[in-house]
């Protein structure tokens, strides 16, 4: 049952938003209005609860595809760093700029901030978070920017590929408790490599002459290396060459 206006606004901020997650608030510019009603009558919000309404109250317009009152709402969200810091980890400042772009439909400035985005280790990410499939996200927008914002967040989400492919990857992971994307990614980073090394690792620039204790030749393998850095699929190799150097696309908007 929905409730009314008074009601809602004394709530508090976790009721409210549990309620709104319940789906009793209704959808896309029906939602939005809730959200900035109870931004202006609730009492005692913090500056962090603000941000995050004013998030949703956009991602509402956006979905309703009232694009200039999402952008009013997204820009006041943005104005709170320190939370939009803490719910978009690294990429907050490029991914909050590449919505933006994305509903002014404004691909080159999508492309710029997807670079950002690409530059980012992924061992600055925290740990078991989905925000690493704000990439795909960035991406998908880039790649069609005539979407809907809500055609967008219904794509399967994606990695990037690495230095020897031209699709980006689906995540599979859904962002269950204990369910972890960067692993999903991890996974299929070991399978292109296992592919790629076992063509390789009988090539002569695989392998070197060595001597041993008794002067001996004899022949060692090489563990297979990348010429744009490799992947042994460690925490650290991964920083550099899955969202890094490897990345299509990122040579793509190096140019």
């Amino acid at each position: 049952m929905s409730k009314s206006r008074s009601d809602l606004s004394k709530m508090t901020y976790l009721e409210f938003d549990q309620y709104m997650r319940s789906g009793k608030g209704g959808k896309g510019e029906q939602a939005a209005l809730l959200l900035i009603h109870y931004l202006s009558d609730a009492k005692n919000l913090t500056n962090s609860e603000k941000c995050l309404l004013h998030w949703h109250a956009g991602q509402d317009y956006a979905k309703a595809g009232k694009n200039d009152l999402a952008i009013h709402q997204f820009n006041l969200a943005s104005e709170e760093k320190e939370t939009m810091s803490k719910t978009f980890g690294p990429t907050a400042n490029a991914y909050y700029k590449a919505t933006i772009a994305f509903l002014k439909k404004d691909k080159e400035t999508i492309g710029k901030h997807l670079q950002e985005i690409l530059a980012i280790p992924m061992k600055d990410y925290p740990p078991l978070s989905n925000l690493v499939l704000l990439a795909g996200r960035v991406h998908d927008m880039y790649e069609h920017p005539e979407y809907t914002y809500d055609q967008i967040f219904a794509m399967n989400a994606s990695m990037p590929p690495t230095s020897d492919k031209k699709n980006w990857h689906l995540i599979k992971a859904s962002g269950k408790p204990g369910e972890d994307p960067i692993q999903a990614y991890r996974d299929i980073l070991e399978k292109d490599l296992k592919v790629a090394g076992a063509a390789l690792s009988s090539h002569s620039l695989f392998h070197k002459e060595t001597k041993d204790s008794k002067k001996k030749t004899k022949t060692e393998e090489v563990p297979h290396k990348r010429k744009d850095k490799g992947i042994d699929v460690s925490n650290d190799q991964m920083a550099d060459s899955a969202f890094g150097q490897s990345s299509n696309t990122a040579r793509k908007f190096r140019k």
